[in-house]
């Protein structure tokens, strides 16, 4: 899958899970600001959504009319299973935009990793990404903080540090985000993969302020880009 700001609503294109990154936006009650980089690169993403998703309407269309794709929903919903190609479109686009943006966070600090946490709440007063919380804490960065820098930068277009995975001030670390996932399974939890404290927010809220990846930005990173090389962990 972090401030608040200008309102923006992104199109997002249909996918079963939906992973994200949630930038900033104007919300006085978050006490978040979004900074320049930030509003520029959600306009940014706005624009190349809202012209990719004119282009490749024809090509969804018609891979909702799949006779694999049929099959498959007759399973689950037969009845919608039916419904003309547009309007079977049309439902899809609802139900992404009705799905809960979630995340979570633990009520015990993780000092292996030091993520947010009921304790690190009490410090400050916005959902902290990462970065800030190891920031404030002067924790001792990972190896695989560098996949993670260059998934912010490469794959979300966040402001790259000045140097690689290694922020120096919380100024540079504020202009990364938090990770949430788009909860189109409609499960009764946050995301449990990040603690036993769940964050949701209001669908028209996240609309405005999200950056989506229509698959696992850290699965992608690590089984289907080349491009990028790790360095080696210290133990090898």
């Amino acid at each position: 899958m972090n401030r608040l700001a200008s309102s923006m609503t992104l199109r997002f294109t249909p996918c079963l899970l939906l992973w994200g990154l949630l930038t900033s936006s104007p919300c006085t009650c978050l006490g978040l600001v979004q900074t320049e980089w930030q509003r520029h690169l959600l306009h940014q993403v706005n624009r190349t959504a809202h012209s990719m998703s004119e282009q490749f309407r024809p090509q969804l269309l018609d891979r909702l009319d799949r006779g694999d794709v049929r099959a498959l929903l007759a399973k689950c919903c037969p009845q919608v299973a039916q419904l003309p190609t547009q309007a079977l479109a049309a439902e899809l686009r609802k139900a992404l935009l009705a799905a809960e943006v979630v995340s979570g966070f633990s009520t015990e600090v993780n000092r292996s990793f030091f993520s947010f946490s009921l304790s690190e709440a009490e410090k400050v007063d916005h959902f902290e990404n990462l970065w800030e919380v190891w920031v404030r804490n002067d924790a001792e960065l990972s190896n695989y903080t560098h996949g993670m820098d260059w998934v912010e930068t490469s794959f979300f277009g966040f402001k790259p540090f000045k140097e690689h995975a290694h922020p120096r001030s919380m100024e540079e670390a504020r202009e990364r985000s938090v990770y949430f996932l788009t909860n189109s399974l409609r499960s009764d939890a946050g995301s449990p993969l990040y603690g036993d404290v769940s964050v949701v927010l209001k669908p028209s809220f996240a609309q405005a302020t999200a950056i989506i990846s229509p698959l696992d930005s850290g699965s992608w990173a690590g089984f289907c880009n080349r491009s990028f090389v790790p360095p080696k962990p210290s133990y090898a």
